[in-house]
């Protein structure tokens, strides 16, 4: 087993101990999506930005930059982060202001329960393919670096 791979490996268990310390604290479902509010606009800057650019994210983006040059990633970085700033800017203060969580949320408060509903079953394709892709690049980080079986990789990632 190589460095890099053990390295990965130490990242992940280091990941998934902070996540059991903290699930600990876990009282509610505000408590599991937006920390009971607690954290701090730094915090949840930082916080926002990591869910944003995970691995699918850069890996794409980096790849673009290498075929293309740097028109070709003119849009993965540079457009999540434009679409960051203008939703935290305009979007974050407004909801916060209403204890909301979710963009569902502020449907079912504006339209009703079933507007949230149908607008929840929309927005949950894209948070698999979200997720997805993020395993999916994952995978190909670890069957890069470590030599493993790249549908190995995925099922592991």
């Amino acid at each position: 087993m190589n460095g890099v791979l053990v390295g990965i490996a130490a990242y992940v268990a280091a990941q998934l101990a902070v996540g059991i310390v903290v699930s600990r604290r876990i009282r509610s479902e505000q408590d599991y999506i937006v920390a009971g509010r607690r954290i701090g606009p730094g915090l949840g800057t930082f916080s926002m930005f990591a869910t944003w650019f995970g691995a699918e994210t850069c890996i794409g983006a980096a790849g673009l930059f290498y075929q293309h040059g740097l028109s070709g990633g003119a849009t993965d970085p540079f457009g999540y982060t434009l679409a960051l700033v203008l939703m935290g800017t305009f979007l974050a203060a407004p909801l916060w202001r209403r204890g909301l969580t979710t963009l569902a949320d502020l449907f079912r408060q504006r339209y009703g329960p079933s507007v949230e509903r149908w607008a929840a079953l929309l927005m949950a394709p894209t948070s698999l393919f979200w997720a997805a892709g993020q395993i999916r690049a994952f995978g190909g980080v670890v069957h890069s670096v470590a030599g493993v079986d790249l549908t190995l990789a995925i099922t592991a990632a």
